[in-house]
């Protein structure tokens, strides 16, 4: 059986970031259809209780079913052991997906494939004002920098907490 968009999307459960999640997987679909590509993604899923994904993206989970239409690759990159534990059990351990445990910007840095979708969503900063915000930014922009020379030519770049076009938040600096 071939897998269409509206097949992904419609089996894709709703999050709190589902409408930019939806965007992201319709431009995926626009640059590579359904050819294999690999995922990465900084940050990973923190807490499985099923309200909890209204707070947090479970982008994991979206380029989840991505790679399992596409017989793509994830690899998802937390710093925190605990994080990257209860996404395997979120995930249910798939194959579809490398866990690691790192600094994001080291794994970023030593990560030695083209990367298709790149997904920066690590480093958690409070409200404007918070000073962590402006640390979050630095740590983004040496995720992007680490990065670069691995993207692919057509690759989509993803930054969580940067508002609207706003072009501030935890992306001020990647954008």
């Amino acid at each position: 059986m071939t897998c269409t968009l509206d097949d992904v999307l419609e089996i894709k459960p709703r999050t709190g970031r589902h409408e930019s999640q939806i965007r992201t997987l319709q431009e995926l679909h626009a640059r590579y259809r359904f050819r294999p590509i690999r995922i990465v993604e900084t940050g990973t899923i923190r807490n499985d209780h099923t309200n909890y994904r209204m707070g947090d993206g479970w982008a994991t989970w979206t380029w989840l079913l991505w790679a399992k239409a596409s017989k793509s690759h994830v690899w998802t990159c937390d710093i925190d052991p605990a994080a990257i534990a209860l996404c395997r059990k979120v995930t249910k351990d798939s194959p579809f997906i490398d866990y690691v445990v790192s600094d994001s910007v080291t794994f970023l840095r030593d990560f030695q494939e083209t990367i298709h979708l790149l997904y920066l969503d690590s480093f958690d900063a409070g409200p404007p004002g918070d000073p962590r915000v402006k640390e979050a930014c630095q740590h983004q922009l040496r995720e992007i920098e680490a990065a670069y020379d691995k993207l692919d030519d057509d690759a989509l770049v993803v930054l969580d907490d940067v508002p609207n076009d706003l072009r501030n938040g935890k992306g001020e600096l990647s954008v």
